[in-house]
C-alpha cells in the first residue's frame, strides 16, 4: 500500500508487520514506481561512460529493466556518434565495484580509468539477465560513474574478405621476392 505522505520528497508505506514507514524520495525519483513484495523501487538515473571516451552521459532505467534493457538505452542514447552501428546485445556492461568508486569529473578521466589497469579488477561484468534493481536497489552517488560501456572491437570488412587480401598480400610479396632473383627462393620452393 503507498499512501501520500502529505510532505513532498518522502512516500508512506506499510510494511507486512502493519509499520508504517516513511520512505524518503531521491532527487533522481520520478513518478514511476514499483512495489516489488516490501521494498519500494523507483527509476534511477544512471551516469555511464564509453570505455576510452570523457563523456559521461545520463540513462534513466525503469523499475523492471534488466541489463538487456540498459543496453538498448545506452545505444538509443549514444546512437548518433559512438554506437553508430553497435548491436546492443554486443555491448559488455560493467558497475564499478563498490571498494574502488570513479569520480565524474572530466578531469583526466580516460587517465584515470586506464591506470586502474584491466576493467576486470575494478569492475564487474553486468549478467544481461539480470534486473538493473539487483545491481542497483537504491539511487547510487550521483558524482560517480554507475557504468562503463565495453564496446566489441569492429572489423570493417567480413572474415573472408580479409583473408582474400592477405592472400594477394602474399602473392604480391612472393612475385616481388622472385623478381629480386635471390637464389636461396629456389632452394626452399618458390
Amino acid at each position: 500500500m503507498i499512501a501520500s505522505s502529505g510532505s513532498v520528497g518522502s512516500v508512506l508505506t506499510v510494511s507486512p508487520d502493519g509499520l508504517l514507514i516513511a520512505i524518503p524520495e531521491t532527487r533522481y525519483a520520478h513518478s514511476v514506481q514499483c512495489s516489488h513484495a516490501t521494498t519500494m523501487l523507483t527509476t534511477l538515473r544512471l551516469k555511464c561512460l564509453i570505455e576510452g571516451e570523457d563523456i559521461v552521459f545520463p540513462v534513466t532505467a525503469g523499475c523492471d529493466d534488466e541489463v538487456s534493457d540498459l543496453k538498448e538505452l545506452i545505444r538509443s542514447e549514444r546512437a548518433l556518434d559512438s554506437l553508430k552501428d553497435i548491436d546492443p546485445h554486443t555491448l559488455e556492461l560493467w558497475k564499478p565495484k563498490d571498494s574502488n568508486p570513479i569520480a565524474a569529473e572530466r578531469n583526466n578521466l580516460v587517465e584515470r580509468i586506464v591506470l586502474l589497469g584491466d576493467i576486470s579488477t575494478f569492475a564487474d561484468e553486468l549478467d544481461p539477465s539480470e534486473t538493473v534493481f539487483s545491481i542497483f536497489p537504491t539511487q547510487p552517488p550521483r558524482g560517480y560513474i554507475h557504468i562503463i560501456v565495453k564496446v566489441p572491437h569492429i572489423n570493417l570488412f567480413p572474415p573472408h574478405v580479409l583473408l582474400i587480401s592477405s592472400l594477394s598480400r602474399l602473392r604480391i610479396l612472393r612475385a616481388t621476392l622472385i623478381s629480386s632473383h635471390i637464389p636461396w627462393l629456389s632452394f626452399i620452393g618458390y
